[in-house]
């Protein structure tokens, strides 16, 4: 019985190691550029981090700094509009999710900060 046990674990592992050592990763959706209009109609606004602060976005200031926007690009899980703030002297991204264009993701690329926001 303690040999049929070992024989019937042995198998399995060799089948789930057999499976993984054939099977090829999925194929990762490539991101392409879009218009920067875009990354505007999603950023603009007033948004609410999770602590209660509030972060308000014009067509020129993302807070108390002035920002362009460097790229948008999506995929099929995201959409990331990369901000260079202060002239290009710090790089932000922002991210949504899954077209979820309420709920933000803001990341600090040369600090690694990050905060969560919901659109008010």
């Amino acid at each position: 019985m303690l040999l049929k046990r070992f024989l019937f674990a042995a198998g399995v592992c060799s089948a789930l190691l057999c499976g993984t050592a054939v099977t090829s990763p999925l194929p990762v959706a490539s991101a392409y550029s879009i218009d920067n209009s875009y990354g505007y109609d999603l950023i603009i606004g007033t948004w609410r981090d999770r602590d209660g602060g509030t972060l308000s976005i014009t067509d020129s200031s993302i807070g108390m700094a002035s920002y362009t926007i460097h790229e948008v690009t999506k995929d099929d899980a995201r959409t990331s509009v990369c901000l260079y703030l202060n002239g290009g002297k710090s790089v932000v991204t922002l991210t949504f999710v899954n077209g979820n264009h309420t709920y933000m993701m803001l990341n600090n690329v040369q600090t690694g900060y990050s905060k969560d926001y919901s659109k008010i």
